[in-house]
Formats: C-alpha cells, sequence, structure tokens
C-alpha cells in the first residue's frame, strides 16, 4: 500500500510536478531496490524547457545511503503547456530479512528543477513497505543417476524460480546410491537441475512443491567428453582502479580498459585509459578528463564510468570520457583525434544538458573498424570516420544513449535511449529505419543475430524484449530485477540473459525457457562465443571458494571456472572457444587472462551443429540443422571422394548409415560450389534417400523403410546424431524438447550445439 502525498510549487515557477505511481517493491519480492517514481511535470510556461530531478531527501529511518540509480530520462523537454512523466529509480541497500528495509513508512520528497530558469519545486510521496508472510515449505527429493547406465551419480542438486529471488536451497548428493534431499522449499514451482563431473547438466522444468509434501523427481544426467583446462591465471594486468567497462580484440591479442562504477576515494590514482597485450602487458596509458557533474550523480556512492572499445584487428582504441569527449587513439597510444560537439544542441532536450558530448559512457567500431559510433547523455548519437574523425552523420533522441550495437555486416545501427525507445539507424545515412517502443531505456544491453532477423534488449526495469528485423515486438518477458547481460547465438536460436538477482537464462525464438539454473549473483555481461557452443557470466563472490567466472555449454552444462581467491566481481569477460584463451575484467582493477583454459578443445575432430528438427519413426528418419557452421569440400571432406555416414544413437539406439561417393553429386563448380547432395530414391544403397548440405546454411537428410532399424520400445530422451564426411565429422544432440509415442516416433526440435564433437 501507498499514499501520495503533493507539494505545490514555488511562487517563480513555471511548470507543476506531483507524483503520479510510486512501486515500494519494484520486483516483487527484490526489495533491496527500495522504490520507484514516476513524476508528473506541467510546463505552465510560453516557451519551450526541460525539467530533471534535482535532489532526494533521505526518509527518516534509513541508516544506508539512497542512490538515484540512472534516472532513465536526466530531463524532461516540454512544450508550452505540455505534459510528460520523469522516472526515479532508487536504491536503499540495507539487508535484514527479508532483503531490503525493514517493514514501515518512508516519506521521500523529490525536487523537480528547470534546467532553463533554474526554478524548483518540491513533490513527495509515502510509501509503505509490507512483506507478505512466507508460505509454507514442503521437500524435493530423489536420485541422480548416469543416462542408459543407471549408475548413481554424486551431483550438485539445486531448485530455483526464475520468477523470484528467493533461493530455495541446494545439496550435493552422496556417492552412495546418488539419492539427494532437499528440505524447507518454500512452496511454489520450480526449476530443478543437477551437475556431475563428466556429464551432461540435466533439467527440470514445472517440478511443484506442495507445503507439507514431498515431491519426487529423478534425473538421468548422460556422458560427457569435454575437459576443464587450467584454472590458474597465465598473466594479470593491472588496470588499478576497478575495470567496469574493457574491450577485447576477438583473438584476445589486445586489451583496453577505463575505469568507472566504484566509490571515489581521497587519494585515488589517476583515472586513466590502459592499453594492454593479451600477455597482461601495458603498452600504453592516457589520463581521462575530469568528470562532467550532472544533476542526478550519486556523489556519495559511485563513480561514472566511461566507453571503450577497439577495432577487431587492434589498430585503433576509442575513448568516451565521462568528462565529454570522445577520442580515438591509434596502437602506440598516439591521439588521432578528438572531439566534444559542444556547440551541438539537441532540438528535443532544451537547455544545457542537450549541448553536445556533455558525457559519452558508449563507443563502439564497426565491425569494419571504418565508423565509431557515440552516444551521450544529451540524447544525441554520433557517426564518425574511425580514422579522421569526420562526423558522418548524428541523430537526435530525448534521452541519454547507453545502449550502441552494429548489426553483424555493420548496415544498421541499434541505439537504446533514456526516452525510452529502441532506434535502427542507416549505418550509410544515419536514416532511422524504424524505432520500438521500450518502459526503460536498455541500460548497455542490445544483442543481435548474425542475420538481424533478432534484435534483443534489457533494461534496469527487468524486461527482456526481442524485436525482428522491422522492429517488430516478437515476445517479452518480466524478470524479478536488473539485467545485467545478455547476448544472442550467432543463429539467434539461443537468447542468454544474466540476471543479477535470480540467475541465467537460455530463452527459445518464441520466448520460452530452455534452461534456467542460479549459481551465484551475476554480476557481468553476457559472452556467448563466435561459434555458439559457449557462453561465459561473471559473478560476485564472498570468498575462495566460490566460482566468479563460469562458461556453461549452450545446453546449460557448467564447463569451467574459476574462484578468485578473494572476494571479487567480475564485470566482463572473453574467450576464444578453441579454450586457448580466456580473459575477465574485475572490480579490483585488474585483468585475468587464462591460457589453456579447455584441455581438447583446440583438437577436438568435429564441429557441433545446432539441431532444428529430428524425427525417427519405425519408418522415417528427417534431420534438418541451419546452423552456418556445416562446410564440406575441403581437402579431406569431399564426399564425391571419400563418401559419408550417418550414424544415430541414443537409449536402445544404435544405426550407422553408409553414405557412398556414388550417390554424390556436388552444387555448383569451382569458386561457385554451394555444397553437396545425396540422393538415393529407391533406398538402393540403405534407407537413407536424401542428403543436403549447404555450405554455411544447413545440413538436411531424409530416410525412409524399415531398413532404418527404429524399434522405438522405450523413449530414447536424448539422441546424438554424427555426420562424417572423409576426416570432417559434426555433432547433433537433440534433447529438451521432444515428444515420443511407444514404436511410433521420437520428435525433437530446437537442439543447441553439443559443446564436443568426439
Amino acid at each position: 500500500m501507498l499514499f501520495l502525498l503533493g507539494a505545490g510549487p514555488s511562487a517563480e515557477a513555471s511548470f507543476t510536478a506531483s507524483i503520479t505511481s510510486a512501486n515500494p517493491f519494484v520486483w516483487g519480492d527484490y526489495a533491496r531496490t527500495f522504490a520507484s517514481f514516476e513524476v508528473s511535470v506541467t510546463n505552465t510556461g510560453l516557451a519551450a524547457d526541460a525539467y530533471e530531478i534535482a535532489e532526494v531527501q533521505k526518509p527518516a529511518g534509513l541508516t544506508a545511503p539512497i542512490g538515484r540509480i540512472n534516472a532513465p530520462t536526466p530531463t524532461l523537454p516540454l512544450g508550452a503547456g505540455e505534459t510528460g512523466t520523469l522516472v526515479l529509480w532508487l536504491g536503499g541497500f540495507e539487508q535484514p530479512s527479508p532483503p531490503g528495509p525493514a517493514a514501515g513508512d518512508y516519506v521521500f520528497t523529490v525536487q523537480v528543477k528547470s534546467t532553463v530558469d533554474g526554478t524548483a519545486t518540491n513533490v513527495s510521496a509515502t510509501i509503505r513497505r509490507v512483506y507478505p508472510a512466507p508460505p509454507g515449505t514442503g521437500t524435493v527429493t530423489g536420485r541422480i543417476t548416469a543416462a542408459g547406465t543407471g549408475e548413481p551419480l554424486d551431483a550438485r542438486v539445486a531448485v530455483g524460480d526464475p520468477a523470484s529471488v528467493l533461493v530455495a536451497g541446494d545439496l550435493t548428493t552422496s556417492a552412495a546410491g546418488g539419492f539427494y534431499t532437499i528440505a524447507n522449499v518454500p512452496a511454489g514451482t520450480y526449476w530443478l537441475w543437477a551437475d556431475a563431473a563428466g556429464h551432461a547438466t540435466a533439467f527440470a522444468s514445472e517440478v511443484t512443491v506442495s507445503a507439507g509434501a514431498t515431491t519426487a523427481r529423478d534425473l538421468a544426467l548422460e556422458p560427457i567428453t569435454i575437459r576443464a583446462g587450467t584454472t590458474t591465471p597465465s598473466a594479470t594486468a593491472d588496470a588499478v582502479l576497478p575495470t567496469y567497462r574493457a574491450a577485447y580484440t576477438p583473438d584476445i591479442t589486445r586489451i583496453a580498459t577505463v575505469p568507472g562504477f566504484y566509490t571515489p576515494q581521497p587519494g585515488d590514482p589517476p583515472r586513466t585509459l590502459a592499453f594492454f597485450d593479451g600477455g597482461g602487458t601495458r603498452l600504453w596509458t592516457q589520463l581521462l578528463p575530469a568528470e562532467s557533474t550532472v544533476p542526478y550523480d550519486i556523489a556519495e556512492w559511485t563513480s561514472t564510468d566511461g566507453g571503450v572499445d577497439v577495432t577487431a584487428d587492434g589498430a585503433l582504441v576509442a575513448l568516451g570520457s565521462s568528462g565529454g569527449a570522445v577520442a580515438v587513439y591509434d596502437a602506440a597510444g598516439t591521439v588521432l583525434w578528438q572531439t566534444t560537439r559542444e556547440s551541438d544542441v539537441n532540438p528535443r532536450v532544451p537547455g544545457p544538458l542537450g549541448l553536445g558530448l556533455r558525457r559519452s559512457s558508449e563507443v563502439r567500431f564497426s565491425p569494419d573498424g571504418t565508423r565509431l559510433a557515440a552516444g551521450s547523455l544529451t540524447g544525441w548519437v554520433y557517426c564518425f570516420d574511425a580514422r579522421s574523425g569526420a562526423l558522418a552523420w548524428q541523430f537526435a533522441t530525448a534521452g541519454q544513449v547507453r545502449a550502441l550495437r552494429f548489426s553483424p555486416d555493420g548496415t544498421v545501427l541499434y541505439a537504446g535511449s533514456g526516452d525510452k525507445r529502441l532506434y535502427a539507424l542507416a549505418v550509410a545515412s544515419g536514416v532511422k529505419l524504424w524505432e520500438a517502443p521500450l518502459t526503460f531505456w536498455p541500460w548497455e544491453h542490445v544483442a543481435v543475430s548474425a542475420d538481424r532477423q533478432r534484435i534483443a534488449v534489457g533494461g534496469k526495469d527487468g524486461v527482456v524484449r526481442v524485436f525482428d528485423a522491422g522492429g517488430n515486438a516478437v515476445w517479452s518477458r518480466v524478470l524479478p530485477g536488473f539485467i545485467n547481460g545478455l547476448d544472442l547465438s550467432p543463429d539467434g536460436e539461443h537468447l542468454i540473459v544474466n540476471h543479477g538477482a535470480t540467475g541465467v537464462y537460455d530463452f527459445a525464438p518464441d520466448g520460452s525457457i530452455r534452461w534456467y539454473r542460479r549459481d551465484l549473483l551475476g554480476s557481468s555481461r553476457v559472452f556467448v562465443g563466435a561459434q555458439g557452443k559457449f557462453v561465459g557470466v561473471g559473478f560476485a563472490s564472498t570468498n575462495g571458494t566460490t566460482p566468479s567466472l563460469r562458461v556453461y555449454a549452450l545446453d546449460g552444462t557448467p564447463v569451467w571456472q574459476y574462484a578468485a581467491p578473494e572476494p571479487d566481481t567480475f564485470y566482463q569477460l572473453a574467450f576464444l572457444e578453441d579454450g586457448s584463451r580466456l580473459a575477465a575484467n574485475d572490480r579490483a582493477g585488474r585483468v585475468v587472462v587464462f591460457d589453456g583454459w579447455l584441455e581438447g578443445a583446440g583438437d577436438t575432430p568435429g564441429v557441433g551443429l545446432a539441431g532444428k528438427t529430428l524425427v525417427l519413426g519405425t519408418r522415417k528418419f528427417q534431420l534438418v540443422s541451419m546452423d552456418s557452421r556445416v562446410t564440406v569440400g575441403s581437402s579431406g571432406a569431399d564426399p564425391m571422394a571419400s563418401g559419408a555416414s550417418l550414424e544415430v544413437s541414443g537409449r536402445d539406439l544404435s544405426a550407422t548409415y553408409p553414405l557412398p561417393a556414388a550417390g554424390w553429386t556436388a552444387i555448383g563448380r569451382g569458386r561457385a560450389l554451394r555444397g553437396y547432395q545425396y540422393r538415393d530414391r529407391k533406398g538402393a544403397r540403405g534407407p537413407i534417400r536424401a542428403v543436403m548440405v549447404k555450405n554455411g546454411k544447413r545440413l538436411t537428410a531424409v530416410g525412409a523403410g524399415p531398413a532404418l532399424g527404429m524399434a522405438l520400445a522405450n523413449d530414447p530422451t536424448r539422441v546424438d546424431v554424427k555426420f562424417d564426411v572423409g576426416t570432417a565429422r559434426y555433432c547433433l544432440r537433440f534433447g529438451g524438447r521432444t515428444k515420443f509415442r511407444t514404436r511410433k516416433q521420437f520428435v525433437a526440435r530446437g537442439a543447441a550445439a553439443p559443446a564436443s564433437c568426439p
């Protein structure tokens, strides 16, 4: 329950203001962030003006400081007679149980100020903090075994609710019998998952727990061959101050860092842009200009952060300074150009906060390194020639711009603004292609699939949204708190979201959850590898026994983890999927580098492919993969010379289908070779009637007849398919989204690429 108490403006103010909405919980049971406010402002003057939140008075009864959490619209521009809304988010970090401030009434007073004439007014609201009564508890129990053999496994088993921050608990099973019991689980519906060494993680959704009752759920885990490598850093780069932002070249041979998101202290060393090689050697540093101040800064709480990026070849480094400048340096640290654009007046943001690059916390190079995009607190989106600094174009929004992302082909720039819009801009001209409404700015989190058919955003309102190439909403989902990071697999089939309060999610193209797990307090952006095999996430750890960094296979299986020797928070990471190098930047002001983080990934004989559809019947076989990683025809992988084979395996399944060289023909010739096709319409060579391989596009296969040998007496649950062409091998693993009819058919869809292909 909440009560609203308005306060009128001072006599000279030419505007009125009132709090029209106050949310005491923000995200249901996540009470660490204290409240959000919507402040309605009406310009009663005769000229255009812009308004800002100038001050918030802390309520009596709170001992911890409160901070304004990046008001999504720092200024609200209004024409004469117009009405609009300022949105304010407040953080109160007191930690009794339940998390958040104690129950009771809290009076907030907010000062709204004109940025043109400086007049101000105070408005207030009383928020009543209440907590729901805890539900009754139940128990989850079961057995963890190895798929196929039934051997009991010693596993870590956990339950979690993707819609809540409540932690239900976890338990490591005993080696004797593999039995587990999780007691005192609040009544509700959960996901359940089990991790065991040498096995893929098994997940179960819709696990219902009732008060005073026991829920039984067994899980069977499939074996995997992937092996973690070293967890000892091979190098540590000292960036001195907390490195909230870093940029890595794709091969992780060059790393650029800027400090941010920390509490400044007297005697702090100078703030610098630092450039390192992949071995942790500092190549050069450049002093950052002094920070420019703006009214909503949280001086008692944290510093601001700058933006940084590096071209793929490491030749150029870009800085977006909180002091109000954009600069580009060459590989030796020489400044090539810099600008403040201070004479630019944003027509959509009247007043001083609409002038030039007052603060730029985001810079992005285009994929080819020829353009540099910059976003500003003043609402401007700029596109420069990367080497000369010549302005190609600029685009005005009505709120600060913190989210920028180029499409992989470099033709579209996506910009998220504090005016609660996502813009798609043509890189060649700056013309707006489309805009899509949001309820909150997307912070730094915009992800784009390789084909531009999926664009995902996530903000501090906890909403994940996915749009198609035309800006049409595909789906959205509300999570209980900040989105710390998100990334799309290259094929757009997997959207991985790191939500700091509840865990890590894998969303399918239709918005359903493929898998979900809660390990620690997620703190970092999400990194999905270029091949879409692995996903990396950083965490806030409490001691040397809890992992600070984790890498998962795309099916949610942990494959590597690092536990920092002291409490730490990692903000960003990158890795090479061949296992040769991984790097991450942290709150302690370091970049840690691991060489050889994965054993055997570099010499894995095959490539994992994502699977779209697998149909197994007693007389029918269909396989469809739209994965761009399939490529045949190179030396040693020519089916017209060596033939090929398909192998299908699973519980009570084992079949290999030869595809002789005589059945293969090329699609195109020479440099125009696009792939190969196999035909055996009458089944003279076996039950596989047709196979098509389009290089960089798809692999499909169709079979028919009793020679397939599929009895399907039992549900195979998970099916592995291997396609061998000469010395090349491609692997698919289907499971999760399946349907089975005894002695009839097994159907699986939407399979992630397996982490290994032995």
